[in-house]
């Protein structure tokens, strides 16, 4: 009995390791694709893996890369097109929050040896801000107002809404809180304008 209870576990152990190993094989493989968030290309240093013009990866829907299943690429540095002839996704926040969000959801299970389900994106639109000149929405295909256009004043409220909440998910609910009262203290506190000095 306790020869069979070991050699279970050994047993689960082995495949616990292998498992383990292919998900920091995936990790330290997709390592060298972090690229900033403020540019869309990708390190110039990916081997024979498919990229395009900007050096993106270009992933299936399942967001494993086209020539190695086990390289998965998320957000800006992966270019993921649904569909036979649509456009690939753009590189938004939005679109690398689904994306995440979908790995973090299937990811243990693929390293037990699963297939990965078909990324779905859904998109709930877009918002620019204009600083205090105002700002631009689009609403998209899901929600409660499909396909409108925001501006103005709404606009901005839904812009700031958005952007804290994203920076609350970052940072976590008490740090995005002190952030953002230290930014409404600094909004007032600070001068308009700035004088040069001679």
């Amino acid at each position: 009995m306790i020869r069979s209870r070991n050699s279970a576990l050994s047993t689960r152990s082995a495949a616990q390791a292998s498992s383990a190993s292919r998900l920091i094989a995936a990790i330290s493989r997709c390592s060298l694709l972090r690229s900033p968030s403020a540019t869309v290309n990708a390190p110039t240093s990916l081997g024979d893996l498919e990229v395009t013009r900007n050096n993106q990866l270009v992933v299936g829907p399942t967001l494993q890369t086209t020539r190695d299943p086990h390289i998965l690429a998320v957000g800006d540095c992966s270019s993921l097109a649904l569909g036979r002839e649509a456009k690939p996704l753009p590189p938004t926040a939005q679109v690398a929050h689904q994306q995440a969000a979908h790995l973090i959801r299937h990811l243990p299970t693929w390293v037990k040896g699963r297939d990965l389900p078909p990324f779905t994106f859904r998109d709930f639109g877009s918002l620019v801000s204009l600083g205090g000149y105002g700002a631009y929405g689009s609403l998209g295909k899901f929600g409660l107002f499909k396909g409108g256009f925001i501006q103005g004043r709404v606009a901005q409220l839904s812009h700031v809404l958005l952007y804290r909440s994203y920076q609350s998910q970052l940072h976590g609910f008490w740090r995005g809180g002190l952030i953002w009262l230290a930014d409404t203290i600094n909004s007032y506190v600070r001068p308009k304008f700035r004088f040069a000095r001679d």
